[in-house]
């Protein structure tokens, strides 16, 4: 159980390296959730400012703390294929 609901079944293992991932995100205030591959690996964070810092973990039991800072001096473009 994740939160008061049930966890869903494990997705079956994928063969590694995946060139596409799906995944969705989900934010409730500062908490955030990344859910990438079925869920096959998770991002769990709190959002403090221009920081995220949380704990990763996947279907096979890995687990890890995680930080992502902003870059403000970064400069992103969307390309739109023809």
């Amino acid at each position: 159980m994740r939160n008061g609901r049930p966890r869903a079944p494990k997705p079956p293992r994928r063969a590694w390296p995946s060139r596409n991932a799906d995944g969705e995100w989900k934010q409730n205030g500062r908490a955030l959730l990344i859910e990438v591959n079925d869920c096959y690996a998770e991002y769990e964070a709190r959002i403090d400012g221009d920081e995220m810092k949380g704990q990763f973990t996947n279907v096979d039991g890995a687990r890890a703390d995680w930080t992502a800072r902003r870059n403000r001096n970064a400069v992103s473009a969307t390309v739109n294929p023809r």
